[in-house]
């Protein structure tokens, strides 16, 4: 329903960009499969060609435990004050 609310010459750009799209990804995994022989290759493909991935969602630090929480504070401001000095 949403595609009626596009004129004739925005969906062909649509259409267009999605074609370029699939066979820029079917293009990268080919490259890759081909090089994937090389030593210093990335062996996963999420590493080889990560724009073609979603980002993994990270660790955040309130569903760590409180002895981690404050580990992990107290090793930032560490490496702060060994970056910046203690008077930032």
């Amino acid at each position: 329903m949403s595609l009626y609310e596009y004129s004739l010459k925005e969906l062909l750009f649509i259409l267009k960009y999605r074609r370029e799209g699939l066979a820029y990804f079917i293009w990268r995994n080919g490259t890759m499969s081909r090089a994937a022989q090389s030593k210093e290759f990335p062996a996963k493909p999420e590493k080889a060609i990560p724009e073609l991935y979603e980002r993994q969602p990270g660790v955040r630090l309130r569903d760590l435990p409180p002895e981690l929480q404050d580990m992990f504070v107290s090793t930032m401001q560490d490496s702060l004050n060994h970056r910046y000095g203690p008077n930032m």
